[in-house]
C-alpha cells in the first residue's frame, strides 16, 4: 500500500532535461514551467539540467567514456521519480544530442518512469514531433508517458514567460493529466496520483522482460517488451 506524499521524508525527486546546448532557452522555460506548477500543487524537489551542463564529454560513445558531468545527468535521469523533458526541434526532429543522452541512460531503469514531454520550435509545422518522435522514444523505454503534451512555438513565448493560454492550459493538462513519481503518491492529482500492486507488477515484469532480452542479446523492440507502448505499463512505487 502506499504511503501518502506527505508521510514521505523525503520529496519525489522530480528531474526536467532540457536538450537545448543554449542557456537562456525556451526549452528551458517550458520544461522550467511544468516543474513549477507540479511544485505548486505537492511538495518535490526539483531540479532542473540543461544539454550544457553535461559538458564536451557528452560525445563519447560508451557510457564508462563519459566525462564526470555527463554521467551525472545520466545517473540523475535514472535515479528520478518523475522526469520533464523537453527538445528544441530541428529539421522536424528532436535534437540530436537529446537523444544521444537517452542512449546511454539504461532502459530498465526507465521502465515506469512517469515523463511528461514537451518541445519547442519555430512555428507550427514542427507541433507534431512531440507525438511523433518523442512519444515512441519514451514508449520504448516502457516510460509511463502524461497523455498531454505541450509543444510551444517561437510566438508563444516572450521575456522568459509562456503567452499563449493554450499552451498555459496545456501545460496545467500535462501536470494534472499525468502520472505519478514512481515511489510516490497521493490524492488524485496529475503526477501525483497513486497505483496499485498490480499496476507494479506489471511493470516490474516489464523490466525483467527487458533485462532477459538484454542478457539473451534479444533486439530491444517495443513490441517484445511487455506493455511497452501499450497502456498497461502504469507508474507505481519502486517494487
Amino acid at each position: 500500500m502506499n504511503k501518502p506524499l506527505s508521510a514521505m521524508p523525503h520529496p519525489a525527486r522530480v528531474v526536467a532535461f532540457s536538450g537545448s546546448a543554449k542557456r537562456p532557452s525556451r526549452t528551458r522555460i517550458l520544461v522550467e514551467a511544468l516543474g513549477a506548477e507540479l511544485g505548486r500543487l505537492r511538495r518535490i524537489d526539483l531540479t532542473v539540467y540543461d544539454l550544457i551542463d553535461a559538458g564536451p564529454g557528452l560525445g563519447a560513445t560508451q557510457r564508462d567514456d563519459l566525462s564526470a558531468s555527463a554521467a551525472q545527468l545520466i545517473e540523475a535521469i535514472e535515479g528520478a521519480d518523475a522526469l520533464i523533458v523537453g527538445t528544441p526541434v530541428y529539421q522536424g526532429g528532436y535534437a540530436g544530442l537529446f537523444k544521444h543522452v537517452f542512449d546511454f541512460v539504461d532502459p530498465a531503469r526507465m521502465a515506469g518512469m512517469p515523463v511528461a514531454i514537451t518541445a519547442t520550435g519555430g512555428g507550427l509545422r514542427h507541433a507534431l514531433v512531440v507525438e511523433h518522435s518523442l512519444r515512441p522514444l519514451f514508449g520504448f523505454f516502457a516510460a509511463h508517458v502524461a497523455p498531454t503534451s505541450v509543444y510551444a512555438g517561437s510566438d508563444d513565448m516572450a521575456d522568459g514567460r509562456i503567452l499563449d493560454r493554450t499552451v498555459a492550459a496545456r501545460r496545467a493538462d500535462d501536470v494534472h493529466g499525468g502520472p505519478s513519481p514512481r515511489p510516490r503518491g497521493e490524492g488524485g492529482v496529475g503526477l501525483l496520483r497513486p497505483v496499485g500492486a498490480s499496476q507494479c507488477a506489471r511493470r516490474d515484469r516489464t523490466r525483467h522482460l527487458i533485462r532477459a532480452a538484454s542478457r539473451s542479446g534479444t533486439p530491444n523492440r517495443p513490441s517484445e517488451r511487455c506493455g511497452s507502448a501499450l497502456p498497461g505499463v502504469a507508474a507505481g512505487p519502486k517494487c
